[in-house]
Protein backbone atom coordinates (compact mmCIF):
# COMPACT_ATOMS: atom_id res chain seq x y z
CA UNK A 1 0.00 0.00 0.00
CA UNK A 2 1.29 3.03 -1.11
CA UNK A 3 2.18 5.95 1.53
CA UNK A 4 -0.81 7.99 -0.67
CA UNK A 5 -3.16 5.52 0.04
CA UNK A 6 -2.13 5.26 3.50
CA UNK A 7 -2.95 9.19 4.49
CA UNK A 8 -6.26 9.17 2.89
CA UNK A 9 -7.27 6.43 4.92
CA UNK A 10 -6.00 8.27 8.11
CA UNK A 11 -7.89 11.42 7.20
CA UNK A 12 -11.25 12.26 9.12
CA UNK A 13 -14.28 12.27 7.54
CA UNK A 14 -16.06 16.01 7.22
CA UNK A 15 -18.77 16.41 9.33
CA UNK A 16 -21.60 17.42 8.11
CA UNK A 17 -23.75 20.62 8.93
CA UNK A 18 -26.66 18.70 10.85
CA UNK A 19 -23.71 16.41 12.71
CA UNK A 20 -21.97 19.65 13.31
CA UNK A 21 -25.72 21.02 14.88
CA UNK A 22 -25.70 17.91 16.83
CA UNK A 23 -22.81 17.78 18.32
CA UNK A 24 -23.06 21.37 19.63
CA UNK A 25 -26.35 20.62 21.00
CA UNK A 26 -24.56 17.54 23.09
CA UNK A 27 -22.58 19.69 23.97
CA UNK A 28 -25.01 22.38 25.58
CA UNK A 29 -26.82 19.34 26.86
CA UNK A 30 -23.62 18.35 28.67
CA UNK A 31 -22.67 21.78 30.06
CA UNK A 32 -26.68 22.45 31.10
CA UNK A 33 -26.75 19.23 32.59
CA UNK A 34 -23.50 19.64 34.99
CA UNK A 35 -24.57 22.74 36.04
CA UNK A 36 -27.56 21.56 37.10
CA UNK A 37 -25.75 18.81 39.31
CA UNK A 38 -23.66 21.88 40.86
CA UNK A 39 -26.86 23.81 41.74
CA UNK A 40 -28.23 20.59 43.04
CA UNK A 41 -25.41 20.13 45.22
CA UNK A 42 -25.23 23.32 46.64
CA UNK A 43 -29.02 23.62 47.79
CA UNK A 44 -28.38 19.76 49.13
CA UNK A 45 -25.90 21.40 50.86
CA UNK A 46 -27.44 24.68 52.20
CA UNK A 47 -30.11 22.41 53.43
CA UNK A 48 -27.57 19.99 55.13
CA UNK A 49 -26.08 23.05 57.32
CA UNK A 50 -29.51 24.34 58.32
CA UNK A 51 -30.16 20.78 59.09
CA UNK A 52 -26.90 20.41 61.27
CA UNK A 53 -27.06 24.09 62.96
CA UNK A 54 -30.85 23.41 63.87
CA UNK A 55 -29.86 19.61 65.71
CA UNK A 56 -26.39 21.74 67.37
CA UNK A 57 -29.28 24.42 68.95
CA UNK A 58 -30.97 22.11 70.17
CA UNK A 59 -28.50 20.32 71.94
CA UNK A 60 -27.36 23.22 73.42
CA UNK A 61 -30.84 24.16 74.78
CA UNK A 62 -31.09 27.85 74.62
CA UNK A 63 -33.93 29.33 72.67
CA UNK A 64 -32.96 31.92 70.84
CA UNK A 65 -35.37 35.02 69.62
CA UNK A 66 -33.85 35.21 66.15
CA UNK A 67 -33.89 32.77 63.85
CA UNK A 68 -31.23 30.10 63.44
CA UNK A 69 -30.14 31.36 60.49
CA UNK A 70 -29.73 35.03 61.83
CA UNK A 71 -28.07 33.17 64.60
CA UNK A 72 -25.55 31.73 62.45
CA UNK A 73 -24.52 34.97 60.76
CA UNK A 74 -24.12 36.71 64.13
CA UNK A 75 -21.95 33.93 65.67
CA UNK A 76 -19.71 33.95 62.66
CA UNK A 77 -18.92 37.80 63.01
CA UNK A 78 -18.60 37.04 67.04
CA UNK A 79 -15.02 38.63 67.86
CA UNK A 80 -12.56 35.73 67.92
CA UNK A 81 -14.73 33.20 66.48
CA UNK A 82 -13.91 30.98 63.56
CA UNK A 83 -16.73 29.06 61.85
CA UNK A 84 -16.23 27.17 58.89
CA UNK A 85 -18.97 24.76 57.58
CA UNK A 86 -17.48 20.71 56.52
CA UNK A 87 -17.82 20.43 52.68
CA UNK A 88 -20.84 18.31 52.78
CA UNK A 89 -22.53 20.66 55.46
CA UNK A 90 -23.00 18.26 58.52
CA UNK A 91 -20.26 19.17 60.21
CA UNK A 92 -18.88 22.45 61.40
CA UNK A 93 -15.06 23.52 62.22
CA UNK A 94 -14.84 25.97 64.77
CA UNK A 95 -11.73 27.85 66.47
CA UNK A 96 -12.26 30.10 69.26
CA UNK A 97 -9.52 32.97 70.02
CA UNK A 98 -6.87 30.84 67.96
CA UNK A 99 -7.82 27.34 69.87
CA UNK A 100 -10.09 24.29 68.33
CA UNK A 101 -13.21 23.93 69.34
CA UNK A 102 -16.35 22.98 69.04
CA UNK A 103 -19.82 24.46 67.76
CA UNK A 104 -21.86 23.41 71.04
CA UNK A 105 -18.70 25.32 72.88
CA UNK A 106 -19.12 28.12 70.58
CA UNK A 107 -23.16 28.38 71.12
CA UNK A 108 -23.00 28.31 74.41
CA UNK A 109 -20.37 31.44 74.71
CA UNK A 110 -22.50 33.09 72.60
CA UNK A 111 -25.62 32.63 74.11
CA UNK A 112 -23.68 34.23 77.70
CA UNK A 113 -22.22 36.96 75.87
CA UNK A 114 -25.36 37.58 74.14
CA UNK A 115 -28.26 37.02 77.12
CA UNK A 116 -30.95 39.33 75.74
CA UNK A 117 -31.11 37.44 72.08
CA UNK A 118 -32.44 34.33 74.34
CA UNK A 119 -34.68 33.16 76.72
CA UNK A 120 -33.07 33.63 80.03
CA UNK A 121 -34.76 30.33 81.21
CA UNK A 122 -33.07 28.72 78.62
CA UNK A 123 -29.76 29.96 80.02
CA UNK A 124 -29.81 28.98 83.53
CA UNK A 125 -28.15 25.23 83.04
CA UNK A 126 -25.20 27.41 81.07
CA UNK A 127 -24.59 29.45 83.78
CA UNK A 128 -23.45 27.23 86.44
CA UNK A 129 -20.59 25.63 83.86
CA UNK A 130 -17.51 27.03 85.73
CA UNK A 131 -15.45 27.86 82.14
CA UNK A 132 -18.93 29.72 81.48
CA UNK A 133 -18.81 31.93 84.41
CA UNK A 134 -16.57 34.90 83.69
CA UNK A 135 -17.81 37.21 86.73
CA UNK A 136 -20.71 37.80 89.18
CA UNK A 137 -22.64 39.22 86.69
CA UNK A 138 -23.14 35.94 85.22
CA UNK A 139 -24.87 34.45 88.13
CA UNK A 140 -27.70 37.27 88.76
CA UNK A 141 -29.95 35.60 91.25
CA UNK A 142 -29.45 33.72 94.86
CA UNK A 143 -30.33 30.60 93.20
CA UNK A 144 -27.36 30.80 89.99
CA UNK A 145 -25.13 31.49 93.41
CA UNK A 146 -26.14 28.91 95.67
CA UNK A 147 -26.08 25.89 92.74
CA UNK A 148 -22.53 27.61 91.17
CA UNK A 149 -21.62 26.85 94.75
CA UNK A 150 -22.76 23.86 94.93
CA UNK A 151 -20.78 22.43 92.03
CA UNK A 152 -17.90 24.02 92.16
CA UNK A 153 -17.10 25.25 95.76
CA UNK A 154 -17.42 28.74 97.81
CA UNK A 155 -13.72 29.33 97.37
CA UNK A 156 -14.32 29.16 93.45
CA UNK A 157 -17.07 31.82 93.66
CA UNK A 158 -15.01 33.84 96.03
CA UNK A 159 -12.73 34.42 93.09
CA UNK A 160 -14.27 35.41 90.62
CA UNK A 161 -14.76 39.40 89.77
CA UNK A 162 -17.95 41.40 89.90
CA UNK A 163 -18.05 42.26 86.21
CA UNK A 164 -16.61 40.50 83.37
CA UNK A 165 -12.77 41.72 82.82
CA UNK A 166 -12.81 43.73 79.86
CA UNK A 167 -10.43 42.92 76.56
CA UNK A 168 -9.37 46.26 75.12
CA UNK A 169 -7.21 47.45 72.50
CA UNK A 170 -3.55 48.37 74.23
CA UNK A 171 -4.14 51.66 76.03
CA UNK A 172 -0.06 52.36 75.07
CA UNK A 173 -0.18 51.84 71.16
CA UNK A 174 -3.64 51.92 69.65
CA UNK A 175 -6.65 52.26 72.50
CA UNK A 176 -9.02 55.42 70.90
CA UNK A 177 -10.92 58.24 72.61
CA UNK A 178 -14.15 55.89 72.01
CA UNK A 179 -12.83 53.03 73.01
CA UNK A 180 -11.44 54.52 76.39
CA UNK A 181 -14.87 56.57 77.27
CA UNK A 182 -16.79 53.13 75.89
CA UNK A 183 -15.03 51.40 78.89
CA UNK A 184 -16.42 51.26 82.80
CA UNK A 185 -15.04 53.95 85.26
CA UNK A 186 -13.64 50.78 86.96
CA UNK A 187 -11.48 49.77 83.60
CA UNK A 188 -10.63 53.32 83.14
CA UNK A 189 -9.24 54.03 86.53
CA UNK A 190 -6.95 50.96 86.21
CA UNK A 191 -5.58 51.95 82.55
CA UNK A 192 -4.96 55.38 83.93
CA UNK A 193 -3.00 54.33 86.56
CA UNK A 194 -1.22 51.65 83.52
CA UNK A 195 -0.34 54.64 81.41
CA UNK A 196 -0.46 57.46 83.32
CA UNK A 197 -2.15 61.22 82.56
CA UNK A 198 0.69 61.47 79.47
CA UNK A 199 -0.97 57.83 78.60
CA UNK A 200 -4.16 58.94 78.99
CA UNK A 201 -3.80 62.47 77.05
CA UNK A 202 -2.63 60.56 73.93
CA UNK A 203 -5.47 58.00 74.47
CA UNK A 204 -8.12 61.17 74.35
CA UNK A 205 -6.73 62.44 71.05
CA UNK A 206 -6.68 59.20 69.11
CA UNK A 207 -9.76 58.86 66.66
CA UNK A 208 -11.26 56.14 65.14
CA UNK A 209 -10.06 55.10 61.76
CA UNK A 210 -13.22 55.54 59.20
Amino acid sequence: MSEELKTEELKTPEMTPAEVLELEKLRTDRAASEARTAELQAQNRSLKIKDTLAKEIDAVGVRFHPSAEDIYKLLKAEPGFKVVEGADGDCFHVEIDGQPSSMTEALKRFALNHQTLADGRTLRGLKTDAQQVRSLEDLPTREDRQQYIAKHGADTIAALPAHPVTKHADPAKTMTCEEYLSLRIGDRAKIAGEVGEAGVSKILKRKEQK
